[in-house]
């Protein structure tokens, strides 16, 4: 017995070659001849196929190719725009966060201060600061909470 495989039978099919500038081309057709059966089956299929149908799809997908391309290029565009804008509100929300830190710290000083005076007059004048405080609270709006 001989198990290697026919050379007629593997003459027709496309051999594997090493060659790199060979494998960037697509395979060879297969030749088959016009007496044999799968010749006539290959043509009844082929006999069934409307090239204008086929062509207004090729022409279809095209057109879609071409839509989804400009689509692609278009988003594109609008994401490089985004990350651009956001880095620069980010940047300015940054140095808005610094100013409104500054701010808290320069008020909390403040009412340090007012506090301190305040206590610095409740000790060294306690009726009038008394009298004081009592008037304005008459003024103040009255407290929400409540």
């Amino acid at each position: 017995m001989n198990d290697e495989p026919s050379t007629a039978s593997s003459s027709s099919l496309p051999q594997p070659t090493s060659d790199p500038a060979a494998q960037d081309q697509p395979p060879p057709r297969l030749h088959i001849p016009e007496t044999s059966p799968e010749h006539s089956v290959t043509s009844a299929v082929t006999s069934l196929v409307n090239h204008e149908d086929m062509e207004g799809l090729k022409k279809g997908q095209m057109f879609l190719s071409e839509k989804l391309s400009k689509t692609t290029d278009r988003l594109r565009e609008f994401n490089q725009f985004s990350c651009s804008t956001l880095q620069v509100q980010q940047w300015k929300f940054e140095q808005h966060i610094k100013v409104l830190v500054d701010l808290n710290k320069d008020l909390m000083a403040i009412s340090a201060l007012a506090r301190g005076l305040r206590q610095k007059v409740e000790s060294q004048y306690p009726e009038a600061a008394s009298r004081a405080t009592e008037e304005l609270r008459a003024t103040w709006p009255p407290d929400d909470d409540d």
